[in-house]
C-alpha cells in the first residue's frame, strides 16, 4: 500500500489539482451540453405541439366561417316571412271577395228561380224556399271556402 501512496504522491499537488479541475470542468461542460440539448428538444416538441393546436384552431375557425354562410340571417327571414304573409293575406282577401261576389250572384239566381216557380205554380205558401235554406248558411260557407283557400296557399308556398 505504501507503493500506491508513493505513486500518488509522486505527482505534484498542483498538477493533480489542475487535472481534477480540468476533468470537473469537462464534466460540467458535457453535463451543460446535454442539458441544453434536452432543453432544445423540449422547446421543439412544445413548439410542434403548439403549431398543431393552432392549426386545429384555424381549421375550426374556417369551418365556422363556412357554416355562417349557410345560415339564414334572422332579419332576412323576418323580412321574407312578412312578405309571404302579406302575399297570402292578399290572396285570401281576393278569394273571399271573389267568392262573396259569386255567392251573391247565386243568391240572386235562386231568388229569380223562386219567383219563376211561384209564377208557374202560383203557390208559395207552406213551402221552404231555397233562399231560406241558403241565406243563414252563407257566412259558414264563406268561412269554409276561405279556410280551404288559406290551406291550399300554404301548401303551394311550401
Amino acid at each position: 500500500m505504501a507503493a500506491d501512496d508513493t505513486v500518488r504522491l509522486s505527482i505534484p499537488a498542483r498538477e493533480y489539482i489542475d487535472r481534477e479541475v480540468e476533468r470537473a470542468v469537462a464534466n460540467e461542460r458535457e453535463s451543460r451540453r446535454h442539458s441544453e440539448e434536452a432543453v432544445e428538444k423540449a422547446r421543439q416538441l412544445q413548439f410542434s405541439q403548439l403549431e398543431q393546436r393552432l392549426e386545429g384552431m384555424n381549421q375550426f375557425r374556417a369551418q365556422l366561417a363556412s357554416q355562417v354562410t349557410t345560415f339564414l340571417p334572422i332579419d332576412r327571414f323576418e323580412r321574407e316571412h312578412t312578405v309571404l304573409g302579406d302575399r297570402l293575406e292578399a290572396q285570401i282577401v281576393a278569394l273571399y271577395d271573389k267568392w262573396e261576389a259569386q255567392i251573391v250572384a247565386l243568391v240572386g239566381r235562386v231568388e229569380m228561380l223562386e219567383k219563376l216557380m211561384e209564377r208557374a205554380t202560383g203557390n208559395s205558401a207552406g213551402r221552404t224556399s231555397v233562399r231560406e235554406l241558403l241565406l243563414p248558411n252563407i257566412p259558414a260557407v264563406i268561412s269554409m271556402l276561405v279556410s280551404l283557400a288559406a290551406l291550399a296557399t300554404v301548401l303551394i308556398l311550401r
